[in-house]
């Protein structure tokens, strides 16, 4: 955090409104891996949105759903820098959640 910087519960940024729960997708390993993070608070810093999320690994099952697993961890991430721009609501109370998508995501982060 800097001086000047704005924290919040919920923010808009290109028409899409972002609020705190909503689940973001950080990073496209493989189709069917996913990292998602749970935006815990949203911080606007000049004219750019930035969420502190706890992280989560997801990975698809043969009903195309996919199983979060925590990974106890967290990070700011700029809204520039997401995998999709489309948030997802968080259904539940566990840490552990499920969620289906609705459209493709290009794999953003290559590994080997």
């Amino acid at each position: 955090m800097k001086s000047g910087d704005l924290v919040t519960d919920s923010v808009s940024v290109w028409g899409t409104t972002y609020k705190v729960g909503h689940v973001v997708v950080t990073s496209v390993i493989c189709p069917d891996i996913l990292e998602v993070g749970i935006i815990e608070k949203v911080v606007v810093r000049g004219s750019q949105a930035r969420f502190q999320v706890s992280l989560h690994d997801c990975a698809r099952d043969s009903n195309n759903i996919f199983q979060s697993i925590p990974k106890n961890t967290g990070k700011l991430v700029p809204h520039s820098s997401l995998a999709d721009f489309k948030p997802i609501f968080k259904r539940g109370t566990g840490k552990s959640f499920r969620f289906v998508l609705h459209h493709y995501l290009p794999v953003t982060n290559i590994t080997t």
